[in-house]
């Protein structure tokens, strides 16, 4: 008989991820265990390896490991602000690889096959000197445990590994990329996970100095951006922090004004985009949009006003980073109304889009938060989730998926749904 020689791995190092990214990622493994059956890694929490698994001896411990890292990493102000660019699934080392052993080594590591979906997490220097001088720390303490490797490393966080179905990844990728998870967040700690049975779990977890904890943003009024979503249908954008953050995902040449178009750029993504921004925004949270003139008073730059409960006021301009460090005056300019700004066919138009794709966004939202709660047992989430299926309200029509929640409803023992069962 052919004797099996892999070694078990007992330890890995990673960065656990915050609290609203960590969720995020959670809820798309619930969806691909939902839609493919994935299951491989779901049991392990989100994070971004930063020393792929390794055996531990039997003379050394986590502690052993733990103590290292705070003696050598921890004061060296390593943390930073790091980022993510949605979802990829791609090779990260075109080396030919041989054998099924050397196959496999490549897989449990650095570079990833058609079967690896993962949240694409950017690489830099500041990544790498926290590798290196982690590394460094375990070597130091526990010798041969572990060693660098040269091959170019794939910052990711997990989603789906190795069981997702072949020809599924595709379609699979369009649904994950049209959260358009683009953040950033904080590398503020250095997390020791351990092998108990067949799960990894985290261990000790060490706080790591230097890292930014509040996102900043650059437009005008970002800090006390504050105020409440007035209606219900945008219940998912807590602040104008957060609608900047999906509008800039939805801002494009498109939505920009024809005049500016040509000059348009994503690194200039608020360019030629305040009026129909600022009403959008006055849709949400209510308050006057207002405008600073422009062009000797021939065009104005809309921003927003907001009255808060505590009698005070909240400004905030959603769009002013287009205009780099010249300073705006936000006082004493004149209230601006959409009946004449969408005299213009064409701004009336590109505002009516900039609303439908942000839509979209929160539909999409909606229903991975439908599949959180109907994975977890919620009947009427899984009766809600069919329905939504069957009628397309968060997308494309899907009456196979609409009959597996509908079936799954009904077999929970829901009698609201056989209306919907019969239908299909």
């Amino acid at each position: 008989m052919k004797q099996n020689n892999f070694i078990q791995q007992t330890h890995f190092i990673g960065i656990l991820l915050p609290e609203d990214i960590t969720l995020t990622l959670e809820d798309c493994r619930r969806y691909m265990r939902e839609a493919y059956g994935c299951k491989s890694w779901h049991g392990t929490p989100i994070h971004v390896t930063l020393v792929p698994p390794f055996r531990l001896q039997e003379e050394y411990s986590t502690e052993d490991l733990a103590r290292a890292i705070e003696k050598e990493v921890l004061h060296k102000g390593l943390g930073f602000t790091a980022h993510i660019d949605n979802f990829d699934s791609r090779f990260s080392d075109k080396r030919v690889c041989q054998g099924k052993r050397a196959k496999r080594a490549l897989t449990n590591s650095y570079a990833f096959g058609d079967r690896t979906l993962f949240a694409n997490v950017i690489t830099g220097d500041q990544w790498t000197r926290l590798q290196d001088e982690t590394v460094k720390a375990v070597l130091n303490a526990c010798p041969g445990c572990t060693k660098k490797d040269q091959r170019p490393f794939q910052l990711h966080g997990t989603v789906a590994n190795r069981d997702v179905p072949a020809g599924v990844m595709t379609e699979a990728l369009q649904v994950m990329n049209e959260l358009k998870l683009v953040e950033d967040f904080p590398v503020d700690n250095i997390t020791i996970f351990e092998r108990r049975d067949s799960r990894w779990e985290a261990a000790v977890t060490l706080e790591l100095g230097g890292a930014k904890m509040m996102k900043e943003y650059k437009f005008y009024g970002w800090q006390t951006a504050d105020c409440k979503q007035i209606d219900s249908t945008y219940e998912k954008i807590g602040n104008p922090r957060n609608l900047y953050d999906i509008l800039s995902q939805i801002w494009c040449a498109d939505t920009c004004a024809p005049r500016m178009r040509e000059k348009w750029s994503r690194e200039n993504q608020t360019l030629g985009q305040c009026s129909i921004t600022a009403f959008l925004a006055q849709d949400i949270f209510g308050g006057k949009v207002y405008g600073i003139p422009r062009e000797g008073g021939k065009n104005f730059h809309c921003y927003n006003v907001v009255a808060l409960p505590d009698g005070g006021e909240c400004i905030f301009d959603l769009t002013s980073e287009q205009f780099g460090d010249e300073v705006l005056n936000y006082e004493n300019n004149p209230a601006q109304l959409r009946e004449v700004h969408f005299g213009k066919e064409e701004k009336h138009e590109r505002y009516l889009y900039l609303k439908a794709e942000l839509g979209k966004k929160l539909n999409k939202l909606s229903m991975l938060e439908l599949i959180d709660k109907a994975a977890k047992g919620s009947i009427d989430a899984a009766a809600e989730l069919a329905e939504a299926y069957f009628t397309g309200k968060y997308g494309d029509k899907n009456p196979a998926k609409a009959k597996k929640w509908a079936s799954y409803a009904a077999k929970k023992g829901s009698s609201l749904i056989q209306e919907l069962l019969s239908k299909l």
